[in-house]
């Protein structure tokens, strides 16, 4: 018996033909007004599309490969491990210099010669003293230190100078902590403040 849609002569009955895939395809082309195809055209299509199929397995089968050797390799312990190190070495460094900071102003700041303190500026000597004249300290910035009784670690010379001769006292500034107080270049009262630690007893008063 012959098949219309297909044009081929069938063997067999008609009804099995019609259920097949390959009478189903030749409807598809004939709906969608396209000619029909042999049976050995339509063999080799099916074989392409199962050649083509069992490729793009392949293909997600190495990505999914791909993707677990990734996974692997970041959450591998031992990679992590390293990882750790790397952190806790850095910590390490960043404490070490946090603690080179603080010696620096341990040194700075607690490292006092208690029979010194006062040898510059012993009663046997009879300096004069800021603190008894009655003169207040003024600062280079022009803020007046109000506290009299610390005016005896600092000198000041009160003589008139010019404009060119006062150029030879510019101000300095004190590296690391003390970088916020300026004094005029006496490197005996500065020493001395240093000495002493009585810059922090001095910031309310400079700060104002």
């Amino acid at each position: 018996m012959r098949c219309t849609v297909c044009k081929i002569e069938t063997s067999g009955c008609l009804k099995e033909h019609y259920k097949s895939e390959f009478h189903q395809s030749n409807s598809q082309r004939k709906i969608h007004n396209i000619p029909p195809i042999s049976y050995d055209e339509y063999i080799k299509s099916v074989e392409e599309r199962a050649k083509e199929e069992k490729m793009r397995e392949e293909r997600i089968r190495e990505e999914k490969v791909r993707e677990d050797r990734i996974k692997e390799e970041l959450y591998n312990t031992e990679s992590q491990q390293n990882n750790n190190n790397e952190f806790e070495e850095v910590d390490s460094m960043m404490e070490q210099n946090s603690n080179m900071y603080k010696e620096v102003e341990e040194i700075n700041e607690l490292q006092i010669d208690e029979n010194n303190i006062h040898e510059e500026y012993s009663s046997d000597k009879n300096d004069p003293l800021l603190v008894t004249d009655g003169i207040n300290l003024y600062l280079p910035n022009g803020k007046v230190l109000g506290n009299r009784e610390y005016m005896k670690y600092y000198k000041q010379n009160y003589s008139v100078v010019d404009t060119k001769e006062r150029r030879k006292y510019e101000p300095i500034r004190v590296v690391g902590k003390l970088s916020r107080y300026i004094f005029y270049n006496r490197k005996e009262s500065l020493k001395k403040a240093l000495q002493i630690n009585m810059l922090k007893k001095l910031r309310p008063f400079i700060l104002r």
